[in-house]
């Protein structure tokens, strides 16, 4: 028997919801009180802490470990009007990064599908099925990602609001690893939509010099697909991968986008998934075989889990 929402809200709930502070500043001022640590490198909030941080709690804990390298932020989907909250105070999450020496960032949106029909059942209040990211905050991360080496962002961002962000004169001098989702890569989109997106990607990465491998992928229950570029190395040619649960060709002047990347003809490999197997997006993420770490391994596992029982 399925738990109530209520039951699954006191799960996910949020981190100092209920105290000690009564609004944001005093909880501000407290944590800006707090000692700087710098022997701090890395820190991971993955989603096995289930309840919530808010992420202008993350932005103000940030500023005290001033040297972290490694961020992995595994938060829960919001639903409802907490989730347009929730994307304005991630903004400022993004702008803390400025202030680190942050150069690797993992950012994964878990979510369950059965959780929001329940939600939509129980609250009564409109709240879409499909994430709808906001350009804002996709936005804020594509110039955040100029300081970055690697850079992977599923769900809570989408690929195609970056790449139409990136000014003429930004250059990503240091990433050599970027993977992000994109809400386009559905087997009902216009294909043209796709080609579209996946032009202003080449452009992007034109601007990459150090960039070994990018992703551009999708995942939910029933639906999988990854765009994969890497570039040549060890005298093999740059590869394009299209793996997923549907046929995709890349028009011919996607193709000659890509090839202006790599200087060379690309050498493009698919492969198809049985839609069958995809029940859930951690489905997706495995058999979609990414080369990036888009999610802690433990998380993803826990997420396979979790879903497996729902099925």
């Amino acid at each position: 028997m399925a738990p109530t929402w209520i039951a699954t809200e006191r799960v996910f709930d949020e981190i100092m919801g209920e105290g000690p502070f009564d609004d944001e500043l005093p909880e501000m001022e407290w944590w800006r009180s707090l000692p700087v640590v710098p022997v701090v490198g890395s820190v991971l909030f993955r989603q096995q802490t289930r309840r919530r941080w808010k992420p202008v709690t993350l932005a103000s804990m940030l500023t005290r470990v001033p040297n972290i390298k490694e961020l992995c932020y595994e938060p829960r989907r919001e639903l409802g009007i907490i989730e347009i909250q929730t994307d304005g105070w991630t903004k400022n999450l993004i702008e803390s990064f400025s202030s680190t020496q942050l150069c690797k960032l993992t950012i994964f949106e878990n979510f369950n599908e059965s959780y929001r029909d329940r939600w939509h059942r129980t609250i009564r209040f409109p709240c879409p099925a499909i994430r709808v990211p906001n350009p804002a905050v996709s936005q804020k991360l594509a110039y955040a990602s100029l300081r970055l080496k690697t850079l992977s962002a599923s769900f809570m961002v989408d690929a195609g609001y970056f790449f139409a962000a990136r000014q003429r004169f930004w250059t990503w001098d240091m990433l050599t690893s970027l993977a992000l989702t994109s809400s386009t890569l559905t087997n009902d989109a216009n294909p043209v939509d796709i080609n579209n997106m996946l032009q202003s990607a080449a452009a992007a990465t034109l601007k990459m010099p150090s960039l070994d491998t990018i992703e551009i992928w999708n995942g939910r229950r029933g639906l999988a697909m990854v765009f994969r570029y890497e570039r040549a190395r060890d005298w093999q040619p740059a590869i394009i991968t299209i793996r997923g649960t549907w046929e995709f060709k890349l028009a011919p002047a996607v193709r000659r986008a890509w090839d202006a990347v790599a200087h060379e003809e690309v050498v493009v490999q698919r492969s198809l998934i049985d839609l069958d197997k995809i029940r859930s997006h951690g489905d997706a993420t495995r058999k979609l075989g990414l080369s990036a770490e888009v999610v802690r391994p433990v998380s993803l596992q826990q997420i396979l889990i979790e879903n497996w029982f729902q099925a």
